[in-house]
C-alpha cells in the first residue's frame, strides 16, 4: 500500500485502466471487488482510474506504476480504404472486423487512430455495452477496456462532425514485463 500510495502521489494526471488487484490480495471470485479503483478508493482521487487513457500503465504485485503493452490476443484487421484503414463518421456505429471471436470477458482494446479534430467516441463489442473514450485530433492511441464478446468491434463517433481512421491494432489483456 505504500508503494502504490507513494506512486499514485507522483503521478502525471493521465488516468490509469482498470485492473485487478493480485491474487494474493482478493482472487477473481471476489469480483469486482477485487478491482483496483474499488480497492484503492479510500486513497484514490475518482479520476485516477478510468475505462480509457492514453498512456498504458498498470500497478505491479509490489505497488509500481509501469509502462503496459496489450497483448494481441486477436487484431483489428486492415480496413478496406486505403491510407486510412477503417473511416468512422456519423452517428451510426460501425462494425470493425477482428481477426477471430472474443470470448465474454474483460479486454483491453488498442485503437490507432487518426481523429479530424478532438472529441469522444463509444466502443463496444458486438455484444457488449458501449464504453465513451476521449480522442485528440491528429495520430494518436486510445486504450480502452470493454467488456463483452463477439468477433468485432463498434465504434460510434459522439461527438459531430468528427471524422476517425482506424489503423491495425491489438485486442487483448493489459501485461506488464514482470
Amino acid at each position: 500500500m505504500t508503494n502504490v500510495k507513494g506512486a499514485l502521489a507522483g503521478s502525471d494526471g493521465v488516468p490509469l485502466l482498470e485492473q485487478e488487484v493480485p491474487w494474493d490480495v482478493l482472487n477473481p471470485t471476489a469480483y469486482p471487488q477485487n478491482l483496483v479503483s474499488r480497492v484503492l478508493a479510500p486513497v484514490t482521487k475518482p479520476t485516477t482510474f478510468a475505462d480509457s487513457t492514453s498512456r498504458l500503465r498498470m500497478i505491479t504485485d509490489s505497488g509500481e506504476i509501469v509502462e503496459a503493452a496489450v497483448w494481441w490476443n486477436r487484431s483489428i484487421l486492415p480496413g478496406p480504404e486505403q491510407g486510412c484503414g477503417y473511416r468512422i463518421r456519423g452517428p451510426q456505429p460501425s462494425d470493425i472486423p477482428l481477426d477471430g471471436p472474443m470470448l465474454e470477458h474483460e479486454w483491453t482494446v488498442q485503437l490507432n487512430y487518426l481523429a479530424s479534430e478532438d472529441g469522444r467516441i463509444t466502443v463496444s463489442f458486438e455484444h457488449g455495452e458501449p464504453v465513451g473514450a476521449p480522442v485528440r485530433k491528429g495520430l494518436s492511441t486510445v486504450y480502452v477496456r470493454v467488456v463483452g464478446s463477439g468477433s468485432m468491434l463498434r465504434i460510434s463517433p459522439r461527438t459531430p462532425g468528427l471524422d476517425l481512421c482506424l489503423g491495425v491494432g491489438p485486442v487483448g489483456v493489459a501485461s506488464y514485463d514482470n
